[in-house]
């Protein structure tokens, strides 16, 4: 099945989070680029009247890859995603914005893995039995509806161990894993890999034998999760992002948090956060 979806971000989203990761302000930005606060605020707000020269300038204030910033503005190219049989992606309601809950069935066993589960979507039937949850982060647009499906399905849920204070309650009865866990699923292996910025205990959930990453909002295509305050969170997220995830194959398929899904290659090519 070919699945498109708009992207979470747009040329203005990337440039606000680049300057809130960099703790820089209005007029620093202009100071670096060169351009007035008036154009600034054009582009920030998704008006594109100052043109794309005055783009590239502040993608390269910001150290973004100002021509990749340029073509998410003026020549975007949704990715359209063939997805593996393995894996079925539910749209899901978690507050004020749409999240991705993720399905992923082992091919041999037929069992399941239920990937950041929102408020709606606990009534999932899988086409086999539920083996686990496994959670991205803690933000209640990916684990509001976690109690619920733990409850009707019988079964447990994992997080990175430095979620846990993020997971508040649910945190007492969620698994708390170590960095480098693997979890079984029929013939399938998933590692918890590192990616804090957005979090403190942000997970990428690994998949080699299929050509999978669960990225959360660690990663979306062409953009990042906003990091959780300037300075080291922002570029910790990046250099996470860079070790655990873009070194990853090329093909391999990226199913972020929000927004569509992507694959290694297209995001160290097209990703402005990536120069």
């Amino acid at each position: 099945m070919t699945l498109t979806v708009p992207f979470e971000d747009d040329f203005s989203d990337i440039i606000k989070k680049a300057r809130f990761g960099l703790g820089l302000s209005e007029a620093e930005v202009c100071a670096r680029s060169g351009i007035t606060a008036a154009a600034l605020r054009e582009l920030e707000a998704a008006r594109l009247g100052p043109g794309e020269p005055a783009l590239r300038a502040i993608g390269k204030a910001l150290g973004l890859g100002e021509g990749k910033l340029a073509d998410v503005a003026f020549r975007p190219s949704p990715p359209g995603m063939n997805l593996p049989e393995s894996l079925l992606r539910i749209g899901v309601q978690g507050g004020e914005a749409k999240s991705n809950a993720f399905c992923l069935k082992d091919p041999t066993t037929h069992a399941t893995v239920l990937i950041d589960p929102a408020s709606d979507c606990p009534l999932l039937t899988a086409s086999g039995p539920l083996h686990s949850i496994l959670l991205t982060h803690g933000h209640g647009d990916h684990v509001s509806g976690v109690s619920a499906a733990m409850l009707m399905h019988s079964v447990g849920a994992m997080a990175l161990r430095a979620e846990g204070p993020l997971l508040g309650d649910l945190g007492h009865r969620v698994g708390l894993v170590e960095p480098g866990f693997r979890v079984s699923v029929g013939s399938l292996e998933i590692e918890f890999r590192p990616v804090p910025g957005h979090t403190a205990g942000m997970a990428c959930l690994v998949v080699p034998k299929v050509g999978l990453a669960f990225t959360g909002d660690a990663l979306f295509a062409r953009s990042l999760g906003r990091a959780s305050a300037p300075g080291e969170p922002y570029h910790h997220q990046i250099e996470a992002v860079k070790r655990e995830i873009l070194s990853l194959p090329p093909a391999t398929i990226l199913c972020p948090g929000h927004g569509p899904l992507t694959t290694v290659a297209d995001e160290l090519r097209l990703n402005p956060f990536f120069p």
